[in-house]
């Protein structure tokens, strides 16, 4: 290709890129902040309306938080190193995993205490997730399996291979199937949660880790690409792949409306799922870990680099 013809082809790609941007709108919103423990990582909802539970990678405690007002009511000792947050609805518990110490806490109650901790076995642990009335964690070991627990028991049933460094967990309103993120392959393995056969695997982004159901589309947060994968759940098929920003982490829907934390980019993308585009961006002038969608239309927004939980109130446009 002659060089001329080159840089034309180049101009035109950052000129349509520029457009696409043009059309992103910049949101802003209220932002309220309460002080936590060492690094919060993890957000769950909490098992009282209008609460929310972190967990302090950093230190050894779980928090509850009140959102209003915003503030620590109560903190619980854990074991070291707090990871992963998962509400069991039907058990009404939250399950903290604790990577470092191959276990997990179980919290019941209100307030919020500690009922039990219990050993998991000789697991890495990452992401985790309840089947719908089954009562069985499925638990990711990061590396190539995934460990299924019966509760509130903490008996295991059965490990299956899956794939390459597995990290998050989702599974259908039904139950019948679990959707994991494939880090070590950028793909998305569907089983068959009754005879733990795979029944499908789907291609999307680098690096994929959080993921989350919105309708018929599974939403994938591609860290490594910088960009969101929007698979139909029906044809198991990506039907779009939206560019975002730098290290997208973390998910949160909120009607068609899905946020997505970047983390190193110091902002939340906002993509309609519907039109699978971007319209949105907010700054949030700190390092965004986890983000949780309160039916308020809050978020609740981890600053794992200054110690805090933010509540951000936005102020969407009126036609969103």
């Amino acid at each position: 290709m002659p060089r001329s013809l080159l840089w034309l082809t180049v101009i035109c790609i950052v000129l349509a890129s520029g457009c696409a941007r043009d059309n992103v709108v910049a949101l802003s919103g209220r932002q309220e902040i309460v002080e936590t423990g060492k690094q919060p990582f993890r957000l769950a909802p909490g098992l009282a309306p209008n609460r929310a539970v972190v967990s302090c990678f950093g230190g050894s405690v779980v928090q509850e938080i009140s959102l209003a007002p915003l503030e620590v009511t109560a903190t619980l000792d854990v074991l070291e190193g707090p990871q992963d947050l998962v509400l069991d609805q039907d058990q009404k518990a939250v399950y903290c995993l604790h990577t470092r110490e191959n276990a997990l806490a179980i919290l019941e109650g209100e307030p919020l205490r500690v009922k039990r901790k219990a050993r998991t076995g000789s697991l890495s642990l990452a992401g985790a997730a309840v089947r719908p009335q089954a009562g069985e964690l499925w638990i990711c070991d990061g590396t190539t399996g995934v460990s299924i627990f019966g509760m509130p028991c903490v008996c295991l049933q059965r490990k299956v291979h899956v794939g390459r460094y597995p990290q998050s967990i989702l599974f259908t309103p039904d139950g019948q199937e679990a959707w994991v993120t494939l880090k070590g392959e950028n793909a998305v393995v569907v089983l068959d949660t009754k005879t733990l056969a795979e029944k499908r695997r789907v291609t999307v982004g680098i690096y994929p880790q959080a993921i989350l159901l919105a309708g018929n589309t599974v939403c994938v947060a591609n860290a490594g690409s910088k960009d969101v994968s929007l698979i139909d759940r029906v044809k198991y098929e990506e039907r779009a792949r939206i560019r975002v920003f730098k290290q997208p982490q973390a998910l949160a829907l909120r009607g068609r409306t899905l946020w997505v934390a970047c983390g190193r980019s110091f902002r939340l993308a906002v993509i309609d799922v519907a039109q699978a585009r971007l319209f949105g961006t907010l700054r949030t002038g700190f390092y965004p870990g986890d983000i949780l969608a309160m039916k308020d239309g809050s978020l609740v927004v981890t600053a794992p680099e200054k110690n805090r939980v933010v509540r951000i109130t936005p102020e969407m446009p009126a036609q969103q």
